[in-house]
């Protein structure tokens, strides 16, 4: 390996420590605002109505923020900084001003528009007015949130490419500790007051997120006010890009939005089992995943800017063998402890014995795919850093429609709205796949399935078309995968021997089974002395030495 990319390894490395350290402490703060949650709503109606009204301006922040916008913002930031700093800092100062005149229409459309937007993302709300009227409210409250979060991405990325790491989950940590404040504060109140309570958190822990990161754009030059001269050569390059980026990547929050709409024929509390399964799923996407591959773009951008193929290629094998020696492990243990994890983290309150088990359900589904979701995630940015982003959009639209015909055919019976446009359709789609296939009724967690397979078939079209286009040391990757694979279901399946031989608590299930497991893998990884595993060892070693 040539210098450089020793560099980049250590960059890799460091930059995803510092970033997944970062967010292991938010999504710890999210987990306590979560338990807030599920003890002051439980899994019932105004739950239901909260979290729609809180996932449609998620799911534009993946289209104007930590999606498509960043993707195509940071080859194009990355090629300014070549040039000068000066170039940087308009490139900045004119996307902020694009962003928030784009923004500011989106939120006035959205909060004029909020009861259709409803109808269109759960109108199986329909059968319950008091229920569809608290979301249509809710989201008026929190429509502004978008605003700020897409500035928010702008200066993260800004920083990242400056490999100044860590930011935006430290400002995440200071949004979750807004929002834990504020559960904590409409415990005094009841369900719908309590649901304002935190709808206008939201707002404020967006505002409190820009503050925050305001000292480390500074510190670099790059404080400035946004720019009236909003199309200029750098945003034209990032429109240019963003157009096609904008499905490509917002794809897992489209899924979300199929799954929520989907959900809203099932029985009361189904989207509330899959908000709770998400999030847990999310937690080692956000503190490895998502950090090694906001890493990982600019280090991708500069080397294709440079022509350095052979260090684009191993810098993006190097992230993917990690994926999998971290990933596959997590994977098993979801799957493995889902049960007794959701009894533990959320029966209480008003989250009942029913409300854990499927909870648990929708964990197990999402969990067989999160390595093939994160493996994605890191092979859509290999194609964004070139440039491209017309094939992730093209693999976008082919899992958007696979997962939506998967979810149909897996949900089973709907309770559909009288004269319902959009349910009949889905009715009519069930009955004609029943014709190729025997339907199958997994109700919520045929949502789960559907996203997972559609997430491991995404994955396999990535690869083999990044396989054509460049050249890849695939086998390394591989090699890696099954060494991990191996070692996880082995250490699986000798912690489940071991749990199932004893009658304890579920404190104990979790805390004996988690050890077992973990002892196991390593021995092995050891035992083969796993290359991923060696160099994780020697950085953790070398961290405590310093100290």
């Amino acid at each position: 390996m040539t210098n450089t990319g020793e560099t980049n390894s250590k960059t890799l490395l460091r930059g995803t420590g510092i970033t997944g350290a970062y967010t292991l402490i938010s999504r710890i703060f999210g987990f306590i605002r979560d338990l807030l949650t599920a003890h002051l709503f439980g899994a019932g109606i105004v739950a239901d109505a909260f979290f729609v009204a809180f996932r449609i301006p998620n799911l534009l922040r993946s289209f104007l923020a930590e999606g498509a916008m960043t993707s195509a913002f940071v080859p194009v930031f990355a090629e300014e900084l070549i040039i000068g700093k000066d170039r940087a800092r308009e490139a900045i100062r004119s996307i902020f001003g694009l962003l928030i005149v784009v923004t500011l229409v989106l939120t006035a459309l959205g909060i004029i528009y909020s009861r259709e937007i409803v109808f269109l993302i759960a109108p199986g709300f329909e059968n319950n007015p008091s229920q569809s009227e608290l979301c249509v409210r809710l989201l008026q409250v929190m429509f502004p949130f978008i605003i700020c979060i897409s500035l928010v991405s702008i200066v993260s990325a800004a920083l990242n490419t400056l490999h100044i790491f860590g930011t935006a989950a430290l400002s995440q940590c200071w949004m979750n500790g807004v929002l834990i404040v504020a559960a904590l504060l409409a415990h005094l109140f009841g369900d719908t007051v309590a649901a304002y309570i935190l709808s206008v958190s939201v707002v404020i822990g967006g505002l409190v997120q820009i503050i925050v990161q305001l000292p480390a754009l500074k510190s670099v030059g790059l404080l400035c006010f946004p720019s009236l001269h909003i199309f200029t050569k750098q945003t034209k390059k990032i429109l240019l890009l963003l157009l096609p980026a904008i499905l490509g990547a917002a794809v897992y929050q489209l899924q979300i939005f199929l799954n929520t709409l989907i959900a809203s024929y099932l029985p009361t509390g189904s989207i509330s089992w899959l908000f709770y399964a998400d999030r847990l799923v999310q937690l080692p996407i956000g503190i490895f995943t998502l950090a090694l591959a906001s890493v990982l773009l600019p280090i991708l951008a500069r080397s294709h800017a440079q022509n350095s193929h052979d260090e684009y290629g191993t810098a993006l094998v190097d992230s993917l063998k990690f994926v999998s020696y971290f990933i596959i492990p997590i994977s098993c243990l979801l799957y493995f402890l889902a049960k007794p994890l959701c009894i533990f983290l959320f029966q209480r309150g008003a989250f009942s014995a029913n409300s854990s088990i499927m909870t648990a359900q929708a964990v197990q589904a999402y969990g067989i795919g999160l390595w093939s979701v994160s493996c994605g995630s890191l092979l859509s940015r290999a194609f964004i850093a070139r440039k491209n982003t017309i094939i992730p959009t093209l693999i976008g639209c082919l899992t958007l429609i696979t997962t939506f015909v998967l979810s149909v055919h897996l949900v089973g019976p709907l309770n559909l709205v009288t004269h319902d446009w959009f349910g009949q359709k889905i009715l009519t789609l069930q009955r004609s796949l029943s014709a190729f296939i025997d339907p199958m009724s997994l109700a919520h967690a045929g949502l789960a399935y559907a996203s997972s397979i559609s997430a491991i078939l995404s994955m396999l079209v990535f690869a083999v078309v990044l396989g054509v286009k460049c050249r890849i040391p695939w086998l390394m990757f591989i090699a890696a995968t099954i060494r991990s694979l191996v070692a996880s279901i082995l250490a699986m399946l000798a912690a489940d021997t071991v749990i199932r031989a004893l009658e304890i608590t579920v404190f104990l299930e979790l805390a004996i089974g988690g050890i077992i497991f973990g002892l196991i893998w390593m021995i092995l990884h050891m035992l083969m002395r796993t290359p991923e595993h060696l160099i994780t060892v020697a950085a953790i070693k070398l961290k405590l030495l310093r100290k």
